[in-house]
């Protein structure tokens, strides 16, 4: 998954599966264990998201999307407004 900027472009998923494949290479993992307990409607999203996305596992998924969303956040504090767009055309802010 990529996500692009007006200034380059943000590779998301490359360093996700880059450390995973490190981690398998060392034969361990580093890090914290987390546990989360999800409604089976929320489970249900998971796992389509994860369908539609280039994440092997939850936790890349997971990882992922807190990228995405740390840098919605940063962008936000840095003033600046996340706008989608169709064929060139604004559509709609997106507020969160």
């Amino acid at each position: 998954m990529t996500l692009k900027r007006t200034c380059g472009t943000l590779d998301l998923a490359h360093k996700s599966r880059e450390l995973i494949m490190k981690r398998a290479r060392k034969g361990r993992s580093a890090g914290h264990r987390l546990q989360f307990q999800f409604s089976n409607e929320t489970y249900k999203r998971l796992k389509d998201v994860k369908a539609k996305s280039d994440a092997i596992t939850f936790a890349e998924l997971v990882r992922n999307a807190l990228r995405i969303y740390e840098h919605l956040l940063d962008e936000r504090a840095q003033g600046n407004k996340i706008m989608v767009a169709q064929n060139d055309q604004l559509v709609k802010e997106l507020l969160f």
